[in-house]
Formats: structure tokens, C-alpha cells, sequence
């Protein structure tokens, strides 16, 4: 429907610990398009520092939106109607872990976090928390709101096996593995897009006050009970992504501009990427100089 969108997107990167990494990328909108009619979710993966890429496995005719490895053999992904898969070496194959009897067609696995080989959270468009403390052997569900016909956008974080946030329209945390979860003070307001710690106290976050545009750069000194504004976006706009390096030093997307803070975000500086650039999704780091920036679009031309 629109000309500018591409056939596929590249939702997720992960770095093992052997160095290598990883890409979850998603061509539904070429399924809908009857451009190809299976294998819609593909990983790729790169040895090399992401001088070179690979298909390492490309066998799924439905939409995947998340993964996360616990470790360089054991990982989870998932996606519509609430499907989990799991693989034990390192993401060459994947089997199904995780379905639903009586399956919503309106819902999927918004993101996944593998804190270790036995402990996996996930949540759904609905606000759905899946989670296993056995590998993936069983599972428990619970939700953080009430039953909704509609979709939103949740996103959960756990900084260990007891520690985690859920959070989207509000914020909740559990300190408890996700037996219980408590929404943090009603004070806090925004949309968080995206949460990422550095430590189990020094935290940082972005989020808008509303639907259409504008966005702000948060910390959190308290382990995320409270959260200081440290910067606002442009009001017409909004942050996609983010990636703090460590206290000081991160990078910050806002629809086709890349930014970097030495001050701990404070303060935002604009680093050149490219004049045609239309938009960029996000941003990570795997070491202090090996970046890359994703789901980017030029005016004329899509490509990571």
C-alpha cells in the first residue's frame, strides 16, 4: 500500500558468545504481495564482524518477530498466534515449544528474552506473559491487563532470572521470576519503546506521552522505579532505537537521523550516515567499535 515499504524487514540482531552474529528478518509483506508463498521468516548470520552474511535458516511460511539465545547452542523465537520454536543448535533448526490450543489469529509473540538455557520469557501483543523455568519443557501464561480484542505494543526486559519489566502503554516489573507483576507509579507516563540496563540499578529507556510523534530519552538510577527525563525529540517525530555503549557513551535513531551522547544522554550530537538516508529502525553494538545500524531506507532504495 505504500511505495516506500519494502518486501521484507530485519527485525532483530544478537551477538553469541562465540562471536557470532545473528539476524531475524521477516518478508510477510512479500507473502501478502504473492510475491513468494513460503519461508516468510529468515536468519541470517555473519562470522566476520557482518562483513559477510549467510542464510542460516529459512524454513517458515509465517510471520517471526523476535528471538533471543541463551547461550550459542539454545534460543527461542516466536511470532503469530502466539507460536514459540526452539533450537538447540545454535539456530539451524527450530522445532515448535510453545502453541495454543484455541489460537488467536489477531495476536503474535511481540519479544522474547532467554535469560539462560531453562529461563525464557515472552509477551504478546496483548499483553500475554509466556514463560518457561524448565527449558521449554512447560510453560506458564499470566497477563499484565485485561483481555483486548486490540493489539499494542509490548516489549519486556529482564535484567535477571527474578528482576523484569514489561512495559508498552505502562509499565510493570516483577521481582519474582513473573509470579507476580506490579504496575511502577501511575507518575510515569510514557510509552516505553524500548528499556535497556547496565546494571541492575542504571537504566535507560525511550518513549513518547503519545500516539502521534515525539519521544523522549530517560534514565532510571533506582533499578526503574522512577525515571528522570533527559531529553526530548523533535515533537514531530519520534525515536526508533537506541543502545547505550555504557554510562556515558550511546547512539539514539530518530526516523532518518543517527545521534551520539558522551554524557550519558544529556546531551545528543548528529553523526553523518548517508545524504540519500530516508530511515533507520534501530541501533546496536556488539563492542566498543563494531555497530550497525538496521532496517535502513533510502529515498530510493532499501537496504541494512
Amino acid at each position: 500500500w505504500d511505495i516506500d515499504v519494502p518486501y521484507g524487514d530485519i527485525k532483530q540482531f544478537e551477538k553469541l558468545n562465540s562471536g557470532r552474529i545473528v539476524a531475524l528478518g521477516s518478508s510477510w509483506r512479500a507473502f501478502q504481495m504473492n510475491v513468494i508463498t513460503d519461508s516468510v521468516a529468515f536468519i541470517l548470520y555473519s562470522d566476520d564482524n557482518g562483513s559477510t552474511w549467510d542464510t542460516l535458516w529459512c524454513d517458515m511460511p509465517k510471520v517471526l518477530s523476535a528471538f533471543s539465545f541463551a547461550d550459542d547452542n539454545n534460543g527461542w523465537m516466536g511470532g503469530s498466534e502466539n507460536e514459540i520454536y526452539k533450537t538447540t543448535d545454535g539456530g539451524m533448526s527450530w522445532q515448535l515449544n510453545y502453541s495454543e490450543i484455541n489460537p488467536d489469529p489477531y495476536t503474535s509473540i511481540s519479544k522474547i528474552n532467554a535469560v539462560d538455557p531453562l529461563t525464557v520469557f515472552a509477551v504478546t501483543t496483548k499483553g500475554k506473559i509466556i514463560s518457561s523455568s524448565h527449558g521449554g519443557v512447560s510453560w506458564d501464561t499470566t497477563s499484565v491487563v485485561p483481555y483486548s480484542y486490540y493489539e499494542s505494543y509490548f516489549n519486556l526486559n529482564f535484567i535477571n532470572a527474578q528482576k523484569g519489566f514489561v512495559f508498552g502503554p505502562d509499565l510493570w516489573i516483577t521481582t519474582n521470576g513473573g509470579i507476580n507483576w506490579n504496575k511502577v507509579d501511575e507518575s510515569i507516563k510514557p510509552n516505553f519503546m524500548k528499556i535497556q540496563f547496565l546494571n541492575t540499578s542504571l537504566g535507560y529507556g525511550i518513549g513518547g506521552d503519545g500516539y502521534y510523534g515525539g519521544s523522549s530519552f530517560y534514565r532510571t538510577s533506582d533499578g526503574g522505579y522512577s525515571w528522570a527525563k533527559l531529553y526530548d525529540g523533535n515533537p514531530n517525530s519520534s525515536f526508533n532505537g537506541f543502545f547505550m555503549q555504557d554510562s556515558l557513551n550511546g547512539w539514539l535513531t530518530e526516523h532518518n537521523t543517527l545521534f551520539k551522547t558522551t554524557n550519558g544522554g544529556s546531551e545528543w550530537t548528529e553523526v553523518f550516515v548517508d545524504t540519500l538516508l530516508d530511515f533507520i529502525r534501530g541501533v546496536e553494538f556488539f563492542n566498543a567499535n563494531l555497530g550497525v545500524v538496521f532496517e535502513v531506507q533510502q529515498r530510493f532504495n532499501n537496504y541494512t
